[in-house]
């Protein structure tokens, strides 16, 4: 279900539209600044696995960070 009409449902669906953007802006700051060692970058690195069954989608990740 994508929508339900109450007021509840509708701040939480602003939380994660802005969670989900802001964590595509740290996801794009982190890949030009390269390497580090904070959690968002460990998961990134793992991420470029060569096995393509252990990588998640973009928008996993990006669900993971928010």
């Amino acid at each position: 279900m994508r929508y339900l009409p109450t007021r509840e449902y509708h701040r939480f669906r602003i939380y994660l539209d802005y969670a989900r953007e802001f964590s595509e802006d740290i996801i794009k700051k982190s890949v030009a600044r390269g390497d580090g060692n904070d959690m968002m970058s460990v998961l990134l690195r793992t991420n470029t696995s060569e096995v393509p069954k252990n990588r998640l989608k973009h928008l996993e990740t990006v669900d993971q960070l928010s």
